[in-house]
């Protein structure tokens, strides 16, 4: 589970729009600045306007709530870059998962009607499909309550969408895996009501209940039920998006920068994946759950159906459980993040009603710029447990002689470190040059990782709980630093050699492809990943991954066709990494025909 974030979009600098909400207006909007992992004094801050660059992501839009009001809404960037039409807070994106919650919201508001039971067997709810039942259902039949918690043991746990002049199934097609669905039958394999398993099957089997019970269709339902009673006005569940809302619709953009086919996908599976909004729009909801946890008038949610969605109800990690449509996290926020082809969305709100904010981005490579727009955010707005900045000082002269080096921090991982002017750098995996920074407590870091050294006698220790050596040395280059120096036919021939594990290659491949975009590199090194590891369904797909974002398109065709031919076979991958690449492999596929 990924940590809960804010939901943010990108627009041009002057694209500022006043909040419409509350009638709260700040004097002057903030100037977001992004925060690197490890923050310190005199350290990097970064405008939205650099990172986008950086990251390679058209646009983002942002939306902050306090006490029930929007106080910030801003969009970065470029809604459609061909065009140069710029990102703006009305631009509407898709929300990926985030459509789960907001479904949740209309759910528990039927419930608290007596027009739904919760804890019914689901299929007394349906009339024109059943989910099969089987042994494991037989005592415990599915619930909405397990639906919408992702603990019913259904199986889907996400999917692709379909290209816009694509044939797109009904509802019962997904839910049966039939033809022109893309991905397979929705059913429990798993005991209901045992563990914690994200299923957006389950999601889309709750969409049918719900707009089965009602009569009508499920966009209708949200819109009546939860969009119109919050006033989210331009936000939709139509998939395929009706053509009067297009031209306020973002683009959708892989990693690479390549446009997603037609712009964005179409997801029947409305209720899991196929709502569009704003960031400004998302924060009614924000207001709403806010306003119902701290007793204020609410539209849709009383505070007893607030709490109820935010009782926990499995653990998802040691920090995480699930409630009924939100995740809960032990910052005292909830939220949700969302991944549709081209988008990322996250919404996160605090559990006192306070406070709140929502991005959204439209493009694949979005997520580690979330991670410093919600530190950005955090800090600029004073939202509490926000790091304070670590103390620097100066290197010494000793330092700055003593430290340049190499250090073996593995069979093939050597950790280097140059003199740049009163400074020093490290290297990263990928071959770019970090700045370090000297702590007040003697300690060096690199603040793109929360990462410390100490200088010792016999070279570095990673600073930790069980510190780890890094002794100097000078045996010949690693051939993870023959890549780095862009020495690849060397570096081939060395991991040839060397043999490392699928894995190992698997990573390296996908830092080249992802953070450095450096797709020579990161092509040349999957490529001898499948040639030690052939019968690896999981090297091929990296491969083809790396061939389509580097253009060479009847490549990663080939690859692709060769990930889906041994994936079956695969004795290492596991089912859920199995269910990925035959999904992200087949809409690859689907995607690179029409190139």
């Amino acid at each position: 589970m990924r940590r809960l974030l804010v939901v943010l979009a990108v627009c041009g600098a002057a694209c500022f729009s006043a909040p419409v909400f509350g009638g709260l207006k700040p004097a002057a909007p903030p100037e977001l600045h992004l925060l690197p992992p490890v923050v310190v004094e005199g350290g990097e801050s970064w405008s939205i306007e650099e990172r986008l660059k950086h990251y390679n992501v058209p646009g983002v839009s942002v939306a902050v709530i306090e006490n029930g009001r929007v106080v910030f809404a801003r969009g970065y960037g470029y809604a459609d870059v061909e065009k140069k039409r710029p990102m703006t807070t009305g631009t509407l994106m898709l929300a990926g998962s985030v459509s789960k919650p907001v479904t949740a919201i209309a759910a528990i508001d039927l419930v608290e009607r007596g027009k739904l039971p919760l804890d019914a067997d689901v299929n007394s709810l349906l009339r024109s499909w059943q989910l099969p039942s089987n042994e494991l259902t037989q005592n415990t039949p599915v619930t909405l309550r397990h639906l919408l918690s992702h603990s019913a043991g259904t199986t889907v746990h996400g999917f692709p969408g379909y290209k816009r002049d694509e044939p797109i199934p009904t509802t019962k097609q997904v839910l049966d895996g039939a033809e022109p669905a893309n991905t397979p039958p929705v059913r429990v394999d798993l005991a209901p009501n045992t563990k914690f398993r994200y299923s957006g099957g389950g999601t889309t089997v709750a969409q049918l209940a719900l707009s089965e019970t009602a009569g009508e269709s499920f966009p209708s339902l949200m819109r009546r039920l939860v969009l119109a009673p919050l006033g989210m006005r331009t936000s939709t569940y139509e998939n395929p998006l009706p053509a009067a809302k297009h031209a306020r619709a973002a683009k959708g953009y892989r990693a690479s920068g390549r446009l997603i086919p037609g712009g964005w996908h179409v997801y029947p599976e409305m209720a899991a994946a196929g709502l569009w909004t704003t960031p400004s729009e998302l924060a009614r909801v924000a207001i709403e759950m806010g306003d119902a946890l701290a007793g204020r008038p609410t539209r849709v949610l009383s505070i007893d159906g607030a709490r109820l969605m935010l009782t926990p109800r499995f653990e998802v990690s040691p920090t995480n459980d699930i409630g009924i449509g939100w995740f809960l996290d032990d910052r005292g926020t909830f939220g949700h993040d969302g991944s549709d082809e081209g988008f990322i969305t996250r919404f996160v709100a605090s559990k006192d009603g306070t406070r709140a904010f929502v991005i959204m981005v439209n493009s694949d490579a979005g997520g580690p710029l979330l991670g410093e727009l919600d530190r950005g955010i955090m800090r600029a707005f004073g939202w509490p447990g926000v790091t304070a900045p670590r103390a620097t000082r100066a290197f010494t002269a000793e330092m700055l002689d003593r430290l340049p080096g190499r250090y073996k921090q593995g069979p093939d991982r050597i950790l280097s470190v140059r003199r740049s002017g009163d400074t020093l750098e490290l290297r990263t995996v990928d071959g770019r040059w970090v700045r370090l920074y000297h702590l007040d407590d003697g300690t060096i870091t690199r603040t793109d990782a929360d990462q410390r050294f100490r200088l010792t006698d016999d070279g570095l220790e990673i600073v930790a709980d069980k510190p780890t050596p890094l002794p100097r040395t000078t045996e010949a280059p690693a051939p993870s630093e023959l890549l780095a120096e862009g020495r690849t036919e060397e570096a081939v021939t060395a991991y040839r050699a060397s043999k490392p594990d699928v894995l190992t290659l698997n990573r390296l491949g996908g830092s080249y492809q992802r953070f450095g975009r450096r797709y020579r590199e990161a092509v040349a090194i999957l490529r001898v990943a499948t040639e030690l590891y052939p019968e690896s369904s999981n090297a091929w797909d990296s491969l083809a991954s790396a061939l389509a974002d580097s253009g060479d398109f009847p490549g990663a065709i080939e690859a692709t066709n060769n990930a889906l031919a041994r994936v079956d076979a695969d004795k290492v991958a596991d089912e859920t990494q199995k269910f990925w690449i035959r999904l992200l492999g087949k809409t690859r596929l689907r995607e690179l025909a029409s190139r």
